[in-house]
C-alpha cells in the first residue's frame, strides 16, 4: 500500500503539470499529419525497393530509391527530435533543480514498488514515464483514427501538400 501524504500529492501534481506541458509542446512543435505522411511514403518506397531488388533491377536505380528512403528517414527524424529540444531540458530542470529545491527536505514516507525504494525523484520519474507513455499511445491512436476518418470523408490527403503533391519541407530551424 502506498502511503499518501501531502508531499506525494504535490509530486504527482508536479508530474501531471510536466506531462501536460511536455505533450502540449510536442504537439505544437511537430506536425502529426506530416509525420504520418512521411511514414506512409517510406513504407511505399520500401515496398518499391523490395520489389525492385527481387526483380534484379539496376543497382543505380536501387541506390536512388535507397537515397529517397534515407531522405525521408532524415526528415522524419528531424520532425521527431525537434520537440525533444524543449522537452528534455525541461525534464532535467524539473528533475535535477526544481524537485530537489522543493522536496529534498519534505517529509516523504518510505515505501517500495516492485522492489524499488521510492524517493521523491523516483516517484516523479515513474509517474512521468508511465502516464506520459499511456497518454502518448492514446493520442497516437486517436490521431491515426482522425487522419483515417478525414481521408475517407474528404477523399483527399488530410495533410498539407505542395504543388508537386509532396509534403512541405520541414522548417530549417
Amino acid at each position: 500500500m502506498i502511503p499518501i501524504n501531502s508531499t506525494i500529492i504535490e509530486i504527482l501534481v508536479v508530474a501531471v503539470i510536466y506531462i501536460s506541458i511536455a505533450i502540449t509542446a510536442q504537439r505544437k512543435l511537430s506536425n502529426v499529419a506530416a509525420v504520418y505522411e512521411i511514414q506512409d511514403q517510406m513504407q511505399q518506397k520500401s515496398r518499391e525497393l523490395s520489389e525492385m531488388a527481387k526483380s534484379n533491377a539496376d543497382k543505380a536505380l536501387l541506390m536512388q530509391k535507397q537515397q529517397e528512403i534515407s531522405q525521408l528517414l532524415g526528415q522524419s527524424m528531424k520532425n521527431s527530435f525537434k520537440p525533444m529540444l524543449v522537452v528534455l531540458p525541461m525534464f532535467f530542470l524539473t528533475y535535477y533543480v526544481l524537485l530537489p529545491a522543493g522536496f529534498a527536505n519534505a517529509p516523504f514516507p518510505q515505501f517500495s514498488i516492485l522492489s524499488v525504494n521510492m524517493t521523491y525523484q523516483n516517484l516523479f520519474f515513474y509517474t512521468v514515464f508511465i502516464l506520459g507513455l499511456v497518454i502518448s499511445i492514446s493520442l497516437s491512436f486517436r490521431d491515426k483514427a482522425n487522419l483515417r476518418k478525414s481521408r475517407m470523408t474528404a477523399g483527399a490527403p488530410a495533410y498539407p501538400t505542395t504543388s508537386t503533391g509532396g509534403i512541405p519541407e520541414a522548417d530549417s530551424d
